[in-house]
């Protein structure tokens, strides 16, 4: 916001930059008002909802399933390696793509022994342009969605890299 004289106001938007949030609040409004605006009774229904309007609004397609629709058969159900190599084996997964430090909990041999590949990421957050202030890292993607529309899912793809620790390619 300017004065009289057209100066920036602190707290306020460079309104060069003010354009991209603006336009992407429209364009979501209708659809985040609703979502924020329903009764919700527990978390993980929230958690899920969100994650697939994001994952649809990115463009990412890849289904999402939750563990528990999953029938697990009785060796699956014993430590949290069996659990996870049983969930790829359900779902017809040949790679489990773990976080930067889930590989430390797990058994790799037992995803070697079902032959499924592990990979972790390692993840240097992208810079991108926000529209207020120095760049804030690990916000919600909302906030990238919001700023930078169909491209977002492209820039959260330059922060990501990707190590196999098992079994190696044949």
């Amino acid at each position: 916001m300017a004065d009289r004289a057209g100066s920036r106001q602190a707290g306020h938007p460079d309104p060069r930059r003010a354009g991209r949030l603006e336009q992407g609040w429209r364009r979501y409004r209708e659809e985040l008002q609703a979502f924020y605006g329903r009764a919700w009774d527990h978390l993980a229904p929230v958690a899920m909802a969100s994650a697939e309007w994001l994952a649809g609004k990115l463009g990412v397609t890849t289904p999402i399933r939750l563990a528990s629709e999953v029938g697990l058969p009785a060796e699956a159900q014993g430590d949290a390696t069996a659990r996870l190599v049983g969930l790829c084996r359900a779902v017809g997964a040949d790679t489990y793509l773990a976080g930067r430090d889930g590989a430390i909990y797990m058994d790799i041999a037992q995803f070697e022994a079902a032959g499924i590949a592990v990979e972790t990421q390692q993840y240097e957050h992208p810079v991108y342009s926000q529209e207020h202030g120095e760049f804030a890292p690990f916000l919600s993607t909302l906030d990238l969605l919001l700023n930078h529309g169909d491209e977002a899912l492209e820039i959260l793809r330059k922060g990501s890299t990707w190590t196999r620790l098992a079994p190696e390619p044949q």
